[in-house]
Order: C-alpha cells, then structure tokens, then sequence
C-alpha cells in the first residue's frame, strides 16, 4: 500500500490460491453424477489493485481483479463427470466503493462490480451491489443492508436465478450494562441460491429472525 498523500491511496496484492474440489465430485457417487478420483484443484493466480480518495465525510475507491485459472473444474454432462480443464481462463473484474459519514454515528456504504469470465466456467455471479445503512436514533443502532446478485449458469451446468437478501437489525441499548439486539435475514426470501451437484440450486442463505441479550459484569 502506497499514499501519496492525505487524501490518495494506492493498493496492490498478489496471490495464488487452490480451490479444492467437493468430495463428492472425487469420490462419493450421487446418482447424479460420476466420480472422477484424478480431479485435480484449480489453481488460481490473483492480482488485485485498488485507488482510493478520501474526505472529510467520505471515502471512494475503485478496484481492479485479474485472475488467471489453471485446471479450471468444469461440468462435462457427455459423461457425467467433473473434469479439469486443458485450457486456462481468466477473469477481469472491476469494483467501485462508498463509504459516506453523515455523521460519527450514521453512515452508508456502497459498492457495485462487473466481473468478465472469458469462457463457461462460472462459479458465481458476473454483477453484483451491497448497499448498507448504519444509523443511530436515541439508544437504538439500526442496521439495514440488501445485497444483490445477477444470475448466472453454475459449472455443473444449474441455473441460478438472480436474488436479492434484505436484512434489518437493531441494537437497544437500554443502560451501559445491559443490551438487547434483534437481527432478521433474508426478509423476503429472495437471497441468490447456491448450486449444489445433488440437489440442483438450493437456499444459499435461510429466512431467519434472531433475538438477544447481552449483560456486561
């Protein structure tokens, strides 16, 4: 990480990583599916840049990924079969981010991206936004948050239909010892699904409410 002054920063990572197969595409037949025990894990070369300006109130950056996919794992349904593919691939994406303070207790935060596969194998959504709410109001600390992703065709050839996750939370604070917090997921059970070999596209995130209570001795 570079700052070239108060205000400019500049960031720059470098990485590999292994994405390792499901045991069920090696050795546990689905009926769906044909095991393959010679599946090797995709390696995957990572270069990731990001130039930020900050402010007073805000903070905006924009965010370069280049991945390069070697034994790629792919889907081939001609026989039923997980493979590793004999061609590399690779991945361009591009990140824009907020963050805005109206003040040291409300606050906003965006970010939107667009991803470019340059071939089939997709393992989750090319296009994707977060936008989430922080707000204070007397003793209660509200948090509200949707995330949404487009749709896309999985590896093993599922479909998963675009989805949206609303989620809303709040914190009372009802003295400096004692606190109680409620948090509701996926409100109206649209979140994106998640491709699973056996089951097709099943809930990536389930519809849950959550009550609590903290007492700090």
């Amino acid at each position: 990480m570079h700052s070239f002054n108060n205000q400019y920063k500049a960031k720059l990572f470098l990485s590999r990583t292994y994405l390792y197969p499901s045991f069920f595409y090696t050795t546990t037949y689905s009926g769906k599916t044909q095991i393959n025990p010679q599946l090797k894990p995709a390696h995957i070369n990572n270069l990731v840049t990001e130039v930020s300006k900050t402010r007073k109130k805000y903070t905006v950056s924009l965010g370069l990924l280049y991945a390069d996919f070697e034994d790629a794992i792919f889907y081939d349904p001609t026989v039923r079969q997980y493979k590793n593919s004999i061609n590399r691939s690779n991945l361009l994406s591009t990140q824009f981010k907020l963050k805005y303070h109206f003040d040291l207790f409300n606050s906003l935060n965006f970010n939107v991206y667009k991803s470019i596969n340059s071939n089939h194998y997709v393992y989750s959504s090319d296009s994707g936004a977060t936008l989430r709410l922080l707000n204070n109001y007397n003793k209660f600390n509200f948090f509200n948050e949707i995330v949404y992703r487009s749709d896309y065709v999985s590896s093993n050839n599922t479909i998963i239909d675009s989805g949206y996750d609303y989620s809303f939370g709040f914190i009372y604070e009802y003295n400096k010892k004692l606190s109680f917090n409620f948090k509701a997921e996926n409100i109206l059970n649209k979140a994106i699904e998640a491709p699973i070999t056996i089951l097709g596209a099943v809930n990536n995130i389930d519809r849950t409410i959550l009550f609590g209570m903290e007492y700090n001795f």
